[in-house]
């Protein structure tokens, strides 16, 4: 649930700049302020990324204290708190690129392979790999399982700085007549 709720706000984070992404290529702003706008979000992203993860990571003993349940079922829960407090990070960093600054500059396409070849290549493939040869818990299994996110990272990054994301896809007025 705790994860549920931190992705929620990342993708209203990441919706959030896919429109001011969007709406600044439409007025036909230049190429580097859409950067500037990007990085900003990201450093945004970033700094909410140690607020939250921080906070989620301190009271995690005291969030899984809530619920009655036994030792063994803590020590699973609290395993996997770690994997998601560690794995947030990449997955927001991810997120917000992908669905808001590739999908706002009109680069829906390289977002969807991105996200398709990653997850296929690496994190099914890796996640069966631990559950069934490997036999690992199920918080390792979980690790391996979103493991894509770190695998995607260079291809997003590279993609981001190469500023082949920003596609002016509006039409002009004397198109609309």
């Amino acid at each position: 649930m705790i994860e549920q709720i931190a992705f929620m706000s990342m993708m209203g984070f990441s919706s959030a700049c896919c429109v001011m992404v969007g709406k600044a290529i439409g007025e036909g702003k230049d190429e580097e302020r859409i950067a500037a706008y990007a990085r900003t979000f990201i450093g945004l992203a970033v700094f909410f990324v140690i607020i939250t993860g921080g906070a989620a990571f301190a009271f995690s003993g005291a969030i899984i204290d809530f619920f009655q349940i036994n030792a063994a079922t803590k020590l699973h829960a609290s395993r996997l708190f770690c994997v998601v407090t560690i794995f947030i990070s990449l997955k927001t960093f991810n997120c917000v690129n992908i669905v808001g600054i590739f999908r706002g500059g009109g680069d829906t396409k390289t977002g969807m392979i991105i996200d398709a070849v990653f997850m296929y290549s690496f994190g099914i493939p890796l996640g069966f790999v631990a559950m069934y040869f490997l036999k690992l818990e199920v918080a390792f299994v979980y690790a391996f399982l979103i493991s894509d996110e770190f695998f995607k990272l260079p291809a997003v990054i590279w993609r981001m700085k190469s500023r082949k994301w920003i596609r002016n896809i509006t039409r002009e007025k004397h198109e609309l007549a």
